[in-house]
């Protein structure tokens, strides 16, 4: 019962939050199809995705979806005719400067087998291929990434974002793509 009264004053708490463009300040809305409520984890823990972890010093993380999209066939990495799209989004709610970098480089595994996934390179398809810029104080930076996972394989996918330092765990994101 107290687990239970503790999710429920965790969701009661958690902030509604949306994704912004670099330059954009946490309060604006940037103008997005959807807003997420999220409940803020701790790394080490796996969320879905959607969810934000939180590394404290005001820096946090999520991974969303954003279904399939269609790659050309000469794009580096394909294994097919679409590739899966993640949008990644870093907020640094500091007084500082951040340099995310080492959280652009992700770690995709899909199936029961955990099949890794190869990062597709495909311009034409709008797909940033990395890394987060640096994050100014109270600014978000977002970059799509898209990878080679079969479209029968949605379910059991799961992408790690490295820590923003050497030394701190991974942020884990598991869910389907829609």
């Amino acid at each position: 019962m107290h687990v239970k009264k503790s999710w429920v004053a965790l969701s009661l708490a958690a902030v509604t939050l949306t994704s912004c463009s670099p330059g954009r300040t946490l309060d604006e809305t940037a103008g997005g199809p959807s807003t997420v409520a999220a409940v803020t984890a701790s790394p080490g823990q796996t969320v879905t995705f959607g969810q934000w972890i939180s590394y404290g010093k005001g820096i946090k993380v999520t991974v969303r979806t954003d279904g399939f999209q269609t790659v050309s066939p000469y794009a580096e990495g394909s294994t097919g005719s679409s590739a899966a799209v993640f949008e990644i989004d870093v907020s640094n709610a500091s007084t500082a400067d951040f340099d995310p970098a080492q959280m652009s480089k992700l770690s995709v595994t899909y199936g029961a087998e955990d099949t890794k996934a190869s990062q597709v390179i495909d311009a034409p398809a709008g797909a940033t291929t990395g890394p987060l810029g640096p994050i100014g104080p109270g600014k978000s930076e977002t970059i799509r990434l898209t990878f080679a996972i079969p479209p029968g394989t949605r379910t059991n996918v799961h992408v790690q974002v490295p820590g923003p330092t050497a030394g701190d765990p991974p942020a884990v994101f598991t869910g389907f793509i829609e």
